[in-house]
């Protein structure tokens, strides 16, 4: 109810609550407004769609790389215990193998 009430002022009760504290769909609006402004004032927008170009190409080439990490951490640990065991006449000590592969996946 948009007119003014004589008796009250210029604002009906109901009115006056609505304008004296935001409703909820209103305040969040608001602080969309709010956090697009901040994020432009920052710089937030384009730097958000420069990097987004990059994040699936960069997140592919890390898991690729793990897998191959992984791969050769097999076969060399494989290999190993195969000496171990007697299977092969020879190959890598299996500490210096584990020693090689902890500091790479500290890395």
């Amino acid at each position: 109810n948009g007119s003014a009430d004589p008796g009250h002022g210029g604002h009906g009760g109901h009115d006056h609550q609505r304008h004296g504290t935001p409703s909820h769909g209103e305040s969040n609006r608001t602080l969309r407004h709010n956090k697009t402004i901040t994020q432009e004032l920052l710089g937030l927008p384009s730097f958000v769609d420069k990097s987004r170009i990059y994040v699936d190409f960069v997140a592919g080439t890390l898991v690729l790389v793990n897998s191959l990490v992984m791969l050769v951490e097999l076969e060399l640990e494989g290999q190993a215990l195969g000496v171990q065991l007697g299977l092969s006449p020879r190959g890598p000590r299996l500490l210096d193998v584990q020693y090689i592969f902890q500091i790479v996946d500290l890395c």
